[in-house]
């Protein structure tokens, strides 16, 4: 069994959604605990994704969208740094 703290980061877009994410829920006073729970997961599975140490699925980012009160038509562009336009690092 891999330990949490020796899972490798994940990379590109992942990485930057969930940055993203993080910030949109740090700044709306949400808590891992509270995101986890609504979630119907443990508080360690969603620090895990807002830490980039796992990436979210659909359903979740679904389910996030919904409790910071946006539509997932929106979503990406309503998390403030969050530029679907700008091209990741490595992209052309």
């Amino acid at each position: 069994m891999v330990r949490n703290s020796e899972l490798p980061p994940i990379g590109g877009f992942a990485s930057v959604f969930a940055r993203a994410i993080k910030d949109a829920v740090e700044e709306r006073g949400l808590s891992g605990s509270e995101i986890g729970r609504r979630l119907g997961r443990a508080q360690s599975y969603a620090s895990l994704r807002l830490n980039g140490r796992r990436a979210w699925d659909l359903y979740e980012v679904d389910a996030i969208a919904d409790m910071l009160g946006v539509s997932t038509d929106e979503f990406p562009s309503s998390i403030r740094g969050f530029d679907s336009r700008r091209p990741l690092h490595g992209s052309h």
